[in-house]
C-alpha cells in the first residue's frame, strides 16, 4: 500500500504527493493520485479552504478503505497523530463524502454568512462507508436551511451504507439546523462535549419514504439543556 501527504502551506496538486516536499495541496488532489488500501498523512497545519462545492470521494473499497491521518509533519513518515488539520468549504457550498474512507483528526466545516449549505454523505445509491474518528464535523453558515444529509433520499440499499463517528463532534450555525436525514446506518461514539455552536431545537430528522436508523452510545448531549428534542 502506498502513502501520500497534504500539506496546504507549501503542497502542490500537480506534485507526486510521495513526501512532505512534494505534498499535494488538497485532498482531493491526494484521493485522485491514491489507490484502495492507501494511507493519507494531512499535516497538522494544513487549512485547507474552497470556495465551491467539494466532493471527497475515496477509491478505497469496503475491504481496503482509505486512511486519511492528521499527523505532526515533522517526520516522514509522521511520528505523532494530531487533531488541527482543517478542511473547509466557503458560501453556500456543499460538502460531498463519497466511497469508503477513515479520517483521523481533522476539521471538516462548511458554508459561511447567511447561506444555505448541506453536508452530504452518499450522494448516490451505492455503497460507502465513512469513519470519522477524533474529528469534527461543523456547519458555520447561519442560514437555517443549512444541514446534514446522511444518505440518499432515493436510498434503498441501507445495508451498504454507513457513517460512523467516533469521539467527533458536530456544531451547528443555527438552532434550526439539524441532522437532516438518515437514511442509511449511522453509529456515534464515545464523545465527550459532542455539540459546538448552536445547538439545533431538534438534532436528527428522517426523510419520507427511506429507512435508516442511527446508534448514539456514550455521547455527552447535555449541552442541549432542556427543551430539546433529540
Amino acid at each position: 500500500m502506498a502513502v501520500l501527504y497534504v500539506r496546504s502551506t507549501d503542497g502542490n496538486d500537480a506534485d507526486s504527493g510521495a513526501t512532505w516536499a512534494l505534498a499535494k495541496a488538497t485532498l482531493a488532489g491526494a484521493f485522485t493520485a491514491a489507490s484502495a488500501g492507501d494511507t493519507i498523512w494531512v499535516s497538522d497545519n494544513h487549512a485547507e479552504t474552497q470556495a465551491s462545492a467539494m466532493t471527497l470521494t475515496g477509491p478505497g473499497t469496503a475491504a481496503a478503505p482509505c486512511y486519511v491521518l492528521c499527523a505532526n509533519d515533522a517526520a516522514e513518515p509522521p511520528t505523532a497523530l494530531a487533531t488541527t488539520a482543517t478542511i473547509s468549504t466557503t458560501v453556500g457550498s456543499n460538502m460531498n463524502f463519497n466511497g469508503f474512507n477513515y479520517f483521523y483528526g481533522i476539521i471538516f466545516q462548511v458554508g459561511s454568512g447567511n447561506n444555505t449549505v448541506f453536508i452530504n454523505f452518499g450522494t448516490a445509491n451505492t455503497a460507502w462507508w465513512n469513519k470519522f474518528d477524533s474529528c469534527s464535523l461543523r456547519i458555520v453558515s447561519t442560514h437555517t436551511g443549512s444541514a446534514w444529509a446522511i444518505g440518499s433520499s432515493s436510498n434503498n440499499s441501507e445495508d451498504d451504507q454507513c457513517l460512523e463517528m467516533e469521539n467527533t463532534t458536530v456544531s451547528f450555525g443555527s438552532v434550526s439546523q439539524s441532522i437532516a436525514r438518515v437514511a442509511c446506518q449511522a453509529r456515534w461514539r464515545n464523545t465527550a462535549s459532542a455539540l459546538l455552536g448552536s445547538i439545533p431545537t431538534t438534532l436528527f430528522t428522517t426523510v419520507t419514504g427511506s429507512s435508516g436508523w442511527i446508534d448514539v452510545e456514550n455521547v455527552d448531549l447535555s449541552a442541549a439543556g432542556s427543551g430539546k428534542n433529540l
